[in-house]
């Protein structure tokens, strides 16, 4: 049989094609006139039309996390609003969910970031300066696909004409030659090329969007030209792509665009045309479209339902055993019109409750009847068969089927639930259970959705979305029902279904931080189970100022009792255990204020404002509706109040990582987003150092390092000894270095200081060091050959060379390792492993430097050396040790610092820097400002033969050492 839309006479069956005529219409309406219902009730612009005084009405409504509470809208996504994350606060006691809201805000403005450079609106409507090359071959397997695949679901085409076009010899005449033609052409190759690799699930990407880009550049013209089938057909086509997740920002702007040309063009009164049955047909695709769309985003249908005529034709295509979709399709789309209408639109909010109540039983019996008339197969609430349809396009019909008549279940369990929030009767224990019962069943079917690019975000995102939070609110409210347990288990199915979605994606969308709920709504369980209770089911008020203490009776289940449900073989089903009621929390009554909204759309993390502007395509330039990213102050302000709340409850100053959270997993969204920019200090969230920098540490290091370099400078120039400059490039590398600290000073989180201050003062004493090897050199060549065990010339190269060698490999480590501190779970232990070789190698050559210097000591005392050991030669040696000794020091605490890792104890610590790093290479160049070599060393004309081997000085010059 086929099943008829079964909702009384909105929708007429496959026999309504024979038009009755006048007679028999004048008949009808005479024998039912007498038994029509009252004319209903005014609308409530009637009311404002008739009465001034009369209040104006809106409704609040975000379609995915938060909605304002003072309304249930139909979008049964709306789910955490401000007062709800209060109370769960309060039930949870911390503020986990608070944090994770905010990880995902930071997500989604790190997504916008790095998205907002690309092609905006009027690069998105611009028409490719050519069109994708494709052979025949391979453009008739994209057709065949499309046929096979999307065309049963929204069959709204002539197959057989479209398949007799494209056969054309002069199809690229044809092509250029028809706008509308072409436009439908290329969407149906877009959509057909998903089916083989060539989809995305980012815009701009893929091979699918160079065939879809040819018909967005031909979208302008077609919505301004005269209206015709074949433009409304691609636009269609262009609304059906816009449903995944590459243009999902798309599809309200095709489809309500393609309802309005449908009604102009007439398509929704019958018709004598010739093509009328797939006038029929396109405009019963499109009506689905619309109603859905609008019941899913809360948004006002653009079709007017009472100006309905044309018959649901029957299409073969559409039809699998007894089930004739399309037919069921204009069922469930009036349905939700209905439901719509009377019960969520702005004058359903004027229904008395009785007569809510009684408008639900209604929608409930008439949601059964279309439930009852498909057939088992396909059927919802059944068991879902995957084996029994035949090929992909059936088993995604059946999903299609589910996951609507699920959604349509929530969205009346919801307004239920908030009509009855002060209640606790048969209703709302029924409307519990069935909640409970539809978001099980999403998930349960999320093993059977397809991880492609083709497949609409609904079913891919927002619907299991919706269950994970119903699930995630049960398990919280519910710690110790005998349920609890599955949805636990089903909880960790959704994180696991959304880790699965990022990796699908390579992680264009992190949507694996949803994961973390089914992990806090576990550890919440766990906390239950350790503490102890009584073992009786909690049921909270969402109404609880969340200021109060928690209550006495509000205590903890055993670990006994709970362990006992959550391993029982043999649970209870739903019906029988009275003494555990099932609790669900209403959404509290607010105050709308100024109407303003509060929270944010987590719709965004599936990309519905990255990267292109929802504009026409005709508007000017000029008009761009750019997507705002969560401002910053507002942000940095969320970061700190909630890490604040964390670090005083578990008494923390120094965490990096939120609480709450996976043991492994840090806050890299949040960091990622406070790394772009100047921003204050957040609590709980520590720097890359693991502290504010010292901004009068910072200052007062730069300007002695300045002092010293500029003197140096001097210094040199005067005494014409040039190898001198390697300390002033030495002090210059120190002034770079905390420079980019005092900058982290004032902005801690900015990744460019970070790695400046990394690359210049890991690098700074090896100039310094190489200064003491010429200098070493220059006085063995005043004392002759048998004051060292080396010639003077080999002090150069050798050691000289080491610290090359030393330099590259710390710089190399620090590049590495600040590339990877930057990056989100970067690796940087290859990095600083690198930088400590780099270090230690320095060091061993500091330490062979230092045993030479012994060395050179020891044979000065010798008496034929004795007489050319001057006491000013003795005052720079001295001067030479404590430089070496100061250096020497901080290589030792760099080594062990590294070693410890990026969270060890000493780099976590300033003062730890300060004074084994910053004042030891102070103290080691300022002594050579004072003890200057010029000023030290004999100036006698043998001095000229310790010039003649250091390549820095000037051969022939008469100057004095």
């Amino acid at each position: 049989m086929t099943p008829s839309c079964d909702i009384g006479d909105d929708v007429g069956s496959p026999e309504y094609h024979v038009k009755p005529n006048r007679r028999e219409i004048s008949t009808r309406t005479q024998t039912t006139l007498a038994q029509d219902p009252p004319d209903p009730l005014p609308l409530y612009v009637d009311q404002l039309i008739e009465d001034h005084r009369v209040p104006g009405r809106t409704r609040y409504l975000e379609t995915i996390v938060t909605h304002h509470d003072s309304y249930i809208g139909s979008a049964s996504i709306g789910y955490f609003s401000e007062s709800r994350i209060r109370a769960l606060t309060n039930r949870l006691g911390h503020t986990g969910v608070e944090c994770l809201l905010n990880r995902i805000s930071a997500v989604v403005s790190d997504r916008y970031e790095r998205h907002h450079e690309q092609p905006a609106t009027d690069k998105l409507w611009q028409k490719p300066e050519s069109l994708p090359e494709v052979d025949g071959t391979t453009m008739r397997l994209y057709v065949s696909s499309y046929f096979s695949q999307l065309h049963p679901v929204y069959p709204f085409l002539d197959r057989s004409k479209f398949e007799q076009r494209i056969s054309n010899v002069s199809l690229a005449a044809d092509l250029a030659g028809d706008i509308h033609w072409s436009a439908l052409y290329h969407t149906v190759l877009a959509l057909g090329c998903q089916y083989h690799g060539g989809g995305a699930f980012e815009p701009g990407k893929g091979k699918s969007w160079k065939f879809y880009q040819v018909a967005l550049g031909f979208a302008s013209d077609i919505f301004v030209g005269a209206e015709c089938m074949g433009g409304l057909q691609a636009i269609t086509a262009m609304a059906i792509f816009a449903l995944n997740f590459s243009y999902m920002h798309l599809d309200s702007l095709f489809i309500k665009q393609a309802a309005c040309v449908a009604q102009r063009m007439r398509l929704n009164a019958s018709s004598d045309a010739a093509d009328q049955h797939f006038r029929y047909r396109t405009f019963w695709v499109i009506y689905f479209l619309e109603k859905t769309l609008s019941f899913h985003h809360g948004n006002t249908s653009v079709i007017m339902d009472s100006d309905i005529g044309c018959p649901v034709p029957i299409t073969p295509e559409s039809v699998f055993g007894d089930y004739n979709w399309l037919t069921a399709c204009a069922g469930l789309a009036r349905f939700l019109s209905r439901a719509y209408e009377s019960l969520f639109s702005i004058s359903a909010t004027w229904n008395t409750e009785a007569s809510y109540y009684r408008k639900i039983d209604t929608m409930n019996s008439v949601l059964e009847r279309w439930r009852q008339s498909i057939p088992m197969i396909f059927r919802p609430g059944e068991p879902f068969r995957a084996q029994s349809f035949h090929g992909s396009c059936e088993t995604f019909i059946a999903l299609q089927t589910h996951f609507y008549y699920h959604n349509a279940c929530i969205a009346l369990c919801r307004l239920t639930l908030h009509l009855g929030r002060h209640s606790d009767g048969p209703r709302q224990v029924a409307a519990r259970k069935a909640i409970m019962q539809a978001a099980r069943s999403i998930i349960e079917l999320l093993r059977h959705i397809d991880m492609e690019a083709y497949t609409p975000v609904y079913i891919l995102a927002h619907l299991p979305l919706s269950a994970l939070f119903i699930l995630f609110d049960l398990v919280i409210h519910n710690p110790t029902h005998p349920e609890t347990a599955s949805n636990l288990a089903l909880l960790e199915v959704a994180g696991g279904h959304f880790s699965r979605l990022e990796y699908a994606t390579g992680g264009s969308l992190p949507s694996s931080v949803l994961a973390e709920f089914a992990y806090i709504a576990r550890t919440f369980v766990r906390t239950y189970r350790v503490e102890g209770n009584d073992g009786s089911t909690i049921a909270v008020p969402t109404n609880v100022n969340i200021d109060l203490p928690r209550r006495q009776d509000d205590s903890l289940p055993s670990a006994a009792s709970f362990l006992e449900n959550e391993t029982h073989d043999h649970q209870p089903p739903l019906a029988s255990p009275d003494t555990l009621p099932l609790f669900f929390p209403a959404i509290d009554d607010m105050d709308a204020g100024d109407g303003s909204l509060t929270g944010f759309d987590v719709t965004d993390l599936f990309g519905t404002s990255i990267p292109f502007d929802q504009n026409l395509p005709f508007w000017p330039k000029t008009q761009k509706l750019v997507p705002v990213p969560v401002p910053s102050e507002i942000l940095r302000e969320t970061l700190k109040r909630f890490c604040y709340r964390f670090l005083l409850q578990l008494g923390s100053t120094t965490m990096k990582t939120c609480p709450f959270q996976a043991p492994d997993l840090s806050l890299p969204m949040i960091e990622d987003y406070l790394h772009k920019g100047c921003h204050a200090l957040v609590k709980g969230v520590n720097p890359a150092y693991g502290y504010q920098p010292s901004l009068a540490a910072g200052i007062v290091f730069c300007v002695l390092f300045g002092t010293s370099m500029v003197a140096h400078t001097a210094q040199s120039f005067w005494s014409r000894k040039w190898w001198c400059l390697l300390f002033a490039i030495g002090c210059l590398t120190e002034v770079l270095g905390w420079a980019a600290r005092t900058w982290s000073a004032e902005c801690p989180y900015q990744t460019d200081a970070f790695l400046m201050q990394i690359s210049t003062l890991i690098i700074g004493p090896t100039f310094f060091t190489a200064g003491i090897y010429v200098l070493l050199g220059q006085l063995i060549a005043l004392l002759g050959p048998e004051s060292s065990i080396l010639r003077p010339s080999w002090y150069l190269w050798i050691f000289c060379t080491c610290d090359i060698v030393s330099l590259v490999v710390q710089a190399v480590g620090g590049g590495m390792a600040s590339s990877a501190a930057s990056e989100v779970d970067g690796d940087t232990a290859p990095g600083t492993n690198t930088m400590v070789a780099g270090i230690v190698f320095q060091m061993a050559a500091i330490t062979a430097f230092a045993f030479c210097g012994i060395d050179f000591l020891v044979r000065c005392r010798r008496p034929q050396l004795r007489v050319r050991f001057t006491p000013r030669m003795r005052l720079l040696v001295l001067a030479t040790t404590f430089s070496v000794v100061c250096i020497y020091v901080r290589s030792i605490y760099r080594t062990i610092e590294l070693l410890e890792g990026w969270s060890g104890y000493l780099i976590t610590r300033e003062w730890f820097f300060i004074g084994l790093d910053g004042i030891p290479m102070v103290l080691a160049v300022v002594v050579f400002n004072i003890f200057h070599p010029y000023w030290l060393l004999p100036r006698e004309k043998e001095a000229r033969k310790a010039e003649s081997w250091v390549s820095l000085t000037r051969p022939g010059e008469n100057d004095d050492i």
